[in-house]
């Protein structure tokens, strides 16, 4: 991870890509969107961006604004995040048990 980068880059990204296809999915634009949460376009995009942090309230005005329920963005949310730690477990060589020299 680069310094610069905020914590949690990976985790936001994945986020914003989740946004992203609920938002198309429901048919609304970023402006949409903004518009019905009162916030710039730009927030949007970068919320989509994983640049920009939402807060909890914020993510829950969204999912109501695109019509997916909020405990169902989560456990999407989730899942999403299962798998990229899985994927980087996997990655790992396993290494056998430790064996004390004597």
């Amino acid at each position: 991870m680069n310094m610069k980068d905020p914590p949690y880059q990976q985790e936001l990204q994945i986020l914003g890509q989740l946004l992203t296809t609920a938002r198309k999915e429901a048919g609304i634009s970023q402006e949409g969107l903004a518009e019905i949460v009162g916030k710039p376009q730009s927030y949007i995009s970068r919320y989509e961006a994983g640049s920009q942090r939402l807060d909890v309230f914020e993510l829950r005005r969204i999912c109501r604004a695109i019509g997916i329920p909020f405990m169902d963005m989560m456990a999407n949310l989730d899942a999403a995040l299962g798998k990229k730690k899985r994927r980087k477990v996997q990655g790992r060589r396993r290494r056998g048990p430790s064996r004390k020299r004597e």
